[in-house]
């Protein structure tokens, strides 16, 4: 269903004549999951039981700070109604989410 609604969401958008805002829209929630990305790396990187890295970068924490200061200042460039939106959808789709795992609960 996620995906079928996703695509259909794109699919108005483009029709609609607003492919830049969807671009901006989409560069938003990428720049957002790996901004979460980024700042979860170095706990993984320090938990007991999780494997070991597979390579290890030379800078060690630097890299991941680097890039979140790299991401906060892409985001602050970008418009209020683009993040605003961005936020809703987000806010609408985890809405989404906690409705269908009250569903498999209760099912």
């Amino acid at each position: 269903m996620a995906v079928i609604f996703s695509a259909l969401l794109v699919l108005a958008l483009t029709l609609s004549g607003r492919f830049a805002y969807l671009v901006t829209v989409s560069t938003i929630s990428r720049l957002l999951v790996f901004g979460v990305t980024c700042a979860a790396l170095p706990k993984v990187r320090r938990t007991p039981g999780v494997p070991s890295a597979r390579f290890v970068l030379p800078g060690g924490p630097a890299i991941p700070v680097a890039a979140l200061t790299l991401i906060v200042w892409l985001l602050a460039s970008s418009s209020f109604a683009a993040t605003r939106d961005v936020a809703l959808l987000t806010a609408f789709g985890a809405l989404l989410y906690a409705i269908g795992r009250w569903h498999d609960r209760n099912a």
